[in-house]
């Protein structure tokens, strides 16, 4: 009797233990930045994605706000406009002094990393971004020489209904933002326009910035199968100052302020860039075709706290072409 019971006390168990398990089925990752839509699980390599939601709580004032909880980057540099927000992902971009190296930055598809390797953020309208993928580790086959990561962000770009926003921020420092979106659809044809403007004081001396950026992205759908898209953008900062760096006991007296040479040489940067792009686009099953061709201007002043070679003036052009075929199986 008593082997009876405990027979019928563990049976009771298995069965409540088999019935309290519940299968949970979770929504499938698509992965674009590898040039083929693929399921994040099927891909062999280090990729995170991140979906960005269209009410963002953050700031939004760098891109560190979206991809510090990436495993593997380290950012610096995110309040200091100036000196522009640097990257590493992995190790590499690390020993870049300014600015982003070793590293690819895709957005909406085009590359904005220079043909030199270097790469800015200062032009990313951080009010569009929808999704951030970020591959970590070797990339050259896709995306070109000395890939030691790739972060491939794209923007809002599907209209389903015509709105209009209005934004309005403000916080410490006499920091403002104000940015406008407009999104209007067509018979054939969807548009999205986008502008910001902020400025503020900073936290420490010599640190004022200002910047504008207006963004207009398009598409026109020839067929079912294949659309044309337009992107323009353009960035100007006239003010964006250097406050530079201060020693331990420098900060502790007073961690406001700027390190002297750089009030007295009035360190900091000027920028205006510009850049148009167009792309085609045809999917049909499992083929897909991409061809994309950009051009883009970027204007660049700078003053250093140094006397020879302080001054820095660059006007550079540069364009670029890219067309790929993918089959998926």
């Amino acid at each position: 009797m008593k082997k009876l019971f405990i027979l019928v006390i563990l049976s009771n168990f298995l069965f409540s233990q088999k019935d309290s398990l519940q299968v949970v089925k979770l929504d499938e990752i698509e992965i674009k930045s590898i040039k083929t839509s693929s399921i994040l699980e099927s891909v062999p390599l280090s990729i995170t994605k991140i979906n960005i939601p269209r009410l963002w709580s953050k700031q939004q004032l760098s891109l560190q706000e979206y991809i510090n909880s990436v495993p593997g980057i380290v950012s610096f540099n995110a309040n200091n406009f100036a000196q522009d927000l640097r990257i590493s992902v992995r190790g590499f971009g690390a020993r870049s002094a300014f600015g982003i190296r070793g590293i690819k930055i895709i957005v909406d598809g085009i590359p904005e990393t220079t043909p030199d390797g270097q790469g800015q953020l200062d032009n990313l309208p951080l009010q569009l971004i929808e999704s951030i993928e970020v591959i970590r580790g070797s990339s050259s086959l896709r995306y070109g020489n000395a890939a030691g990561g790739v972060i491939f962000l794209e923007t809002q770009n599907n209209v389903e209904n015509n709105f209009h926003e209005l934004g309005l921020r403000g916080a410490q420092n006499n920091y403002k933002q104000t940015y406008y979106t407009s999104g209007l659809k067509f018979e054939k044809s969807q548009w999205l326009l986008h502008l910001n403007h902020q400025d503020g004081d900073g936290f420490r001396e010599n640190s004022r910035f200002e910047s504008t950026q207006f963004n207009l992205r398009g598409n026109y759908f020839l067929s079912k199968k294949t659309k044309l898209g337009f992107q323009f953008n353009s960035t100007n900062s006239p003010l964006a100052e250097d406050p530079g760096g201060q020693n331990f006991d420098s900060f502790k007296n007073s961690p406001s302020k700027a390190r002297d040479r750089n009030v007295l040489f009035k360190s900091g940067e000027k920028i205006n860039h510009i850049k148009s792009a167009m792309d085609i686009n045809y999917e049909s099953g499992n083929i897909l075709f991409k061809s994309y061709s950009f051009i883009s201007n970027r204007t660049f002043n700078a003053k250093l706290p140094f006397n020879f070679g302080g001054i820095v003036n660059l006007n550079r052009n540069y364009y670029g072409h890219g067309s790929y075929f993918t089959k998926k199986k």
